[in-house]
């Protein structure tokens, strides 16, 4: 138990920015997990698609402190490699 009013207001700070924390890397987390599952149902124009938004997605939460630009650029740098990768497998889809 903290005993100091500034303490007791790190504290609740301290929740509210975890709570804001958990919002954005489960966001950039679940349009990851939406792009590489499109990859693998073979799906390279949506895949292509929803790589563009998790860009973004993964943009915004380094704008928020979340987490740092070089993750950003290697997380973005794997993901649309992967992207390419397989839409030059595949035939374009009709």
């Amino acid at each position: 138990m903290v005993r100091h009013r500034s303490a007791e207001k790190r504290v609740r700070q301290a929740l509210k920015k975890r709570m804001r924390t958990k919002v954005y890397q489960g966001n950039v987390r679940s349009k990851i997990k939406k792009v590489l599952q499109l990859i693998e149902a073979g799906k390279t124009e949506e895949a292509r698609v929803a790589g563009r938004l998790a860009e973004s997605a993964i943009a915004r939460a380094v704008s928020k402190g979340v987490i740092n630009k070089r993750k950003c650029s290697r997380l973005t740098s794997r993901l649309m490699a992967k992207v390419n990768r397989a839409a030059a497998v595949t035939p374009p889809q009709s």
